[in-house]
């Protein structure tokens, strides 16, 4: 049986990396010319995949006994994009 903190590290994980393969499958339901070039090549994946075990630890820190494993299929999903907004500073007041 695998422990509920470790269900969270997953779910936020597997969340994180669904998204991406979301947005391979939809680029490639257009047409094989319609997949961009990224998904080609290593160096994308290498860091996404990083991004995703980052979205998993995150999901893992704000784990709290009793929590459903939705909320961290949420925080999974979310973290990319968090980091994304706070990378860029577009979270300023105002914008």
């Amino acid at each position: 049986m695998i422990d509920p903190e470790s269900k969270a590290f997953l779910a936020g994980f597997t969340a994180s990396f669904g998204v991406e393969l979301v947005a391979l499958l939809r680029s490639y339901q257009r047409g094989r010319s319609h997949v961009a070039v990224r998904y080609r090549d290593w160096l994308f994946w290498l860091p996404r995949m990083v991004l995703a075990v980052v979205a998993g630890f995150v999901a893992w820190l704000f784990y709290v006994p009793g929590m459903s494993a939705a909320a961290s299929v949420y925080i999974g999903a979310a973290t990319p994009l968090i980091l994304t907004q706070l990378s860029t500073g577009s979270l300023k007041d105002g914008d």
